[in-house]
């Protein structure tokens, strides 16, 4: 008995020490729990971070493809209208090339205008063609109507037209076509037959000035002070829809006239027919090209330096959709990193609630076992009292 005595008072030390342990274990395991808690707390906010960071990666990502796809089109529109601009800066040159050489002039007629042109000969004030512009419609009309005097060189007085061709005489290369005002006092016959024709075109029915386009020097535009080079010349001219509108214009009028069609075929008071194969692109065609090229050329220059200003300023918005696509996936990795590292924490945060678990398990099974113990004493302790 007295020995159980004795181990009844350890067990009850140990008891006492078990108490305070299992104490303890259940504080450290709820402070282990709490702790935990707050882990898994921190684990879906970071987690929503994560979702937030992926979300603005990828919106990043669609933005920037977007201005890289824009800048891709700008690229290829610049490329195409680059290429334009060479092609029309090329066929420009060659305009100007042949315009400035006077290639396509009969020989005379350039060898007048060259000569003009580098002042060997003095009174040369350029081609004809150069100052006459009509509706691209009425083109074939009026090179039918010039015909070779289209090319004709402009001067100012007959005594310069007497020079220049005596000078090409002297070359003997070639003839050529002088055009010239008529001398003061003599230059009233285009005006007067000018009214009389736009008067009887007045008289005609009305179905037919339906057909007429009109007189030429009605249609034709000039600068400021050249009409004298051309009134005696376009006097008695107009333009018809086609030939059978000239014929039956022609029966009608008394003359003078000459009418050309809009596809260059002509009628005069004389019975002259001329007509044809249709004549390929003349003077003032060329002139029109050359006047239709500059025009574009100077829309197409304006157009490309605006889509190169537009490809820089793309081409920082690409610049910055991609750094914001970096930050966002720095963001995003970041996340991952904070995550895996509060998993880590969790994990280990599980493993020592569960060693908190084992130790209170322990103590509980020996302090179940001292406590049997004390019981046991207890009882031997009664029996003793009893027997004595």
């Amino acid at each position: 008995l007295a020995t159980l005595v004795e181990r009844s008072r350890q067990m009850s030390v140990q008891a006492q020490r078990l108490r305070q342990h299992h104490a303890q274990a259940t504080s450290e395991k709820q402070g282990a729990e709490a702790s935990s808690s707050a882990d898994e707390a921190r684990r879906q906010s970071v987690l929503e971070e994560r979702r937030i960071a992926q979300a603005e990666r990828e919106a990043a990502q669609a933005e920037a493809e977007r201005v890289r796809e824009a800048r891709r089109r700008l690229e290829a529109e610049i490329a195409g209208l680059a290429a334009d601009v060479e092609r029309q800066r090329g066929r420009l040159g060659s305009l100007h090339e042949v315009r400035t050489q006077f290639a396509d002039f009969e020989e005379g007629n350039r060898l007048l205008l060259q000569a003009g042109r580098d002042r060997r000969l003095t009174g040369i004030l350029g081609p004809l063609a150069e100052i006459l512009e009509v509706l691209p419609r009425h083109e074939k009309a009026l090179e039918a109507l010039l015909g070779p005097h289209l090319q004709g060189v402009r001067v100012q007085t007959w005594a310069e037209a007497h020079e220049a061709l005596a000078h090409l005489f002297r070359s003997a290369q070639g003839r050529a076509t002088l055009l010239s005002p008529m001398p003061t006092g003599e230059g009233t016959w285009g005006e007067t037959i000018r009214a009389e024709v736009a008067a009887q075109l007045g008289d005609l029915p009305k179905e037919l000035r339906g057909q007429v386009e009109g007189m030429v020097l009605d249609l034709v535009r000039v600068p400021e002070g050249s009409h004298p080079w051309i009134m005696n010349l376009l006097a008695d001219a107009l333009v018809v829809s086609d030939l059978d509108a000239a014929q039956t214009v022609a029966r009608e009028l008394p003359g003078p006239f000459t009418i050309a069609t809009l596809a260059g075929e002509v009628v005069t008071h004389r019975g002259v027919h001329v007509g044809g194969t249709p004549a390929p692109q003349g003077l003032l065609g060329q002139r029109r090209e050359v006047r239709e090229l500059e025009e574009a050329l100077g829309t197409s220059e304006v157009g490309l330096a605006g889509l190169r200003e537009a490809l820089s300023v793309v081409s920082e918005e690409v610049a910055a959709a991609e750094r914001a696509v970096e930050a966002a996936g720095a963001a995003e990795r970041q996340a991952e990193l904070d995550l895996l590292a509060l998993e880590k924490d969790l994990h280990a945060a599980r493993l020592e609630i569960q060693s908190f678990a084992a130790e209170r398990t322990v103590a509980a099974s020996a302090r179940a076992q001292v406590d049997g113990l004390a019981r046991d004493v207890e009882r031997l302790a009664r029996e003793k009292d009893m027997l004595v």
